[in-house]
């Protein structure tokens, strides 16, 4: 038996309740994932900013709907326009397969120099829907506008939506206790940290015509989820931490290819595609493509890590660059809703399935001062949107990715994403204490970070309303590495906790 099986046996057992227990039962919520389209108007005559979307949305009882979106530009002359938010709306039938689709996104971002002021942006829309078994589509008109910028405008808009059910398990579970469960279906799922670095040669320079650039180094997280075979969709998103291009970002999907070679391990070919930009580097209309090869090993049976080298391009300029990263992932296979049984759907005994814990808060984070490139003294606060992940450990310790997105302050394209680690006391009278340390980059609106390398270390304050829900406060310092960027973090948000279970990855 593999050494990571033996250790997750020997976890499952430690933690498990006495012989008896009940089968702890599966939920299924209703969700979609929506990819759109659209092109705003911009001022001066500028060629118009075609924005692609994806979010992620949550339906909620009687039509109503929410959760996180981005925005990234494909198109236009701003490349490195970001925009994250929140969505929420109301679906009302018409006839059958026929619709309105009444929304509102409300989120922070900019960049590419666009003129959006602190980059809060509100967009209402409304729209046509023609509803299948799990597609629809929606064609309507919405109007963005940046109530401290000068962008306004009206468009029409095109979005295709595709419907599924978010499996979680009903009862609380402490994490990575066992638990028994009636007939499921597993899909393979990875999360990947990545290192990368972008290099750009002499000799390709001169092939496209263009400046040699300097080297620019990425932190970044990726996912993956299997489609059918050995194909998969991978999502990945990264952002500059040296190399003097402080932020630069780029979120990229495409399908992934992995080629086992039996115990030596398996080969892996990329294609991925999205918007990217920032940090001064010349992305033209934001749209990138990017291929990669490499080889990746097991040193255990749910890690994998690896190696993979290629190429990136922005098809609207001469930016070229070779790629060079390094990875290490997490695999394992989650549990379906109990309805979707089919295919590889079996039977779980005890110990064969574990709890995987998970939290997610959304806050609204204030920095007390943001030094700026251009003057040496402190500007006014930045506040910004955070979205964070978070995976538990124990019922104290827990790792989390995090990003926030500027809406006031006069810095709409400074963006942040860190990776780190906190841990909190037992509850006590339904309240915690906690500390998180985080590393990762961060950058744009003029905020003097240079190479965009950024450390956060705060203190929290959690009550937990429900066990599933709770409000919670911090403070804290972040900083630059490299730039003169140093402020007081305060955040108040809110707290909601879940669980899934999961079996070891490559188990039958």
């Amino acid at each position: 038996m593999p050494r990571s099986s033996v250790l997750l046996a020997a976890l499952a057992a430690a933690c498990a309740p006495a012989a008896g227990r009940a089968t702890i039962p599966l939920g299924a919520h209703p969700a979609a994932v929506r990819l759109g389209y659209e092109r705003l108007h911009m001022p001066g005559g500028e060629r118009p900013l075609a924005l692609a979307e994806v979010a992620w949305l949550a339906e909620l009882p009687a039509g109503l709907y929410a959760g996180p979106a981005l925005l990234g530009a494909v198109g236009g002359e701003r490349g490195g326009f970001f925009v994250a938010g929140v969505e929420a709306g109301l679906r009302l039938g018409i006839a059958a397969g026929v619709g309105l689709d009444a929304g509102l996104l409300a989120g922070g971002g900019g960049g590419g120099s666009a003129p959006v002021g602190g980059g809060l942006m509100l967009r209402p829309r409304l729209a046509l829907t023609w509803s299948g078994r799990r597609d629809r589509l929606s064609v309507g008109i919405a109007h963005a506008v940046f109530p401290t910028g000068d962008l306004r405008s009206t468009q029409p808009f095109l979005a295709w939506e595709r419907r599924f059910e978010a499996a979680y398990a009903r009862a609380p579970l402490d994490p990575w206790t066992s638990q028994e469960a009636g007939p499921l279906r597993f899909s393979r799922t990875s999360l990947e940290l990545r290192l990368a670095r972008y290099g750009h040669p002499a000799a390709l320079g001169r092939l496209a015509g263009a400046r040699t650039l300097p080297e620019l180094d990425l932190v970044g997280a990726a996912a993956g989820f299997d489609v059918a075979g050995p194909l998969s969709l991978r999502v990945e998103s990264t952002a500059a931490y040296g190399g003097g291009s402080g932020g630069y970002m780029e979120v990229l999907a495409g399908p992934a290819l992995r080629l086992g070679l039996g115990s030596a391990g398996a080969a892996v070919l990329a294609f991925t595609a999205g918007s990217g930009g920032g940090g001064g580097v010349p992305t033209g209309d934001g749209l990138l493509v990017k291929g990669a090869a490499g080889f990746e090993v097991r040193p255990a049976a749910s890690l994998r890590a690896g190696i993979e080298a290629g190429a990136v391009a922005a098809p609207s300029t001469s930016f070229r660059a070779v790629t060079l990263a390094v990875k290490v992932g997490w695999e394992l296979e989650l549990a379906g809703p109990p309805a979707d049984v089919g295919g590889d759907g079996a039977a779980l005994g005890r110990g064969e399935a574990i709890a995987v814990s998970w939290r997610l808060r959304p806050s609204v984070q204030r920095y007390a001062t943001s030094q700026r490139r251009s003057d040496a003294e402190r500007a006014p606060p930045v506040d910004q949107l955070a979205f964070k992940a978070d995976l538990l450990l124990s019922r104290t310790i827990y790792l989390t990715a995090q990003s926030g997105w500027a809406f006031a302050g006069g810095a709409g394209a400074w963006a942040t994403g860190l990776l780190g680690a906190g841990i909190e006391s037992p509850s006590w009278r339904r309240q915690r204490l906690g500390i998180e340390l985080l590393a990762g980059a961060g950058g744009g609106g003029g905020i003097s970070t240079e190479g965009g390398a950024l450390l956060h270390a705060s203190v929290s304050w959690l009550l937990e309303l429900t066990p599933r829900l709770g409000i919670q406060l911090a403070a804290g310092r972040a900083r630059a590495v490299g730039g003169r960027f140093d402020s007081l973090v305060l955040d108040g948000g809110v707290v909601f906790r879940g669980a899934s279970l999961a079996r070891a990855a490559g188990r039958s």
